[in-house]
């Protein structure tokens, strides 16, 4: 009986890849969204900059790489967790101000314990 021919892996289909696409998409829409929220007010202490900063440079770094769709590799966790909990990062209340530190507030620094005798 003679073998049978080796059969090929299939590559990702057309409805896979459109899918995948549109999962990008909305990922850039969401980051776009932030920046341009943050554009508007001006605010940096919001949570969902710092994550979409983050998204924004795995994306970039991710068009020279493959670790997007790499599974288990501990940068493809950490970026599709920031990824599908940006909504959530985007609700989040912005962080409050720093309090500018004036003349009249004194400033109490504790000494070390190796200074002291």
């Amino acid at each position: 009986m003679p073998p049978l021919p080796a059969r090929e892996a299939a590559p990702p289909g057309i409805i896979g890849t459109f899918f995948f696409a549109l999962l990008l998409l909305t990922l850039i829409l969401e980051i776009w969204r932030v920046f341009s929220w943050l554009r508007r007010t001006g605010r940096v202490n919001q949570p969902a900059v710092v994550a979409a900063s983050i998204l924004l440079g795995g994306l970039v770094n991710a068009f020279f790489e493959d670790w997007l769709l790499a599974v288990g590799y501990y940068m493809s966790v950490i970026f599709w967790v920031l990824a599908l909990s940006l909504r959530d990062w985007m609700a989040c209340p912005v962080w409050p101000d720093a309090q500018q530190a004036s003349e009249s507030q004194a400033v109490v620094v504790q000494r070390s314990f190796a200074a002291r005798t």
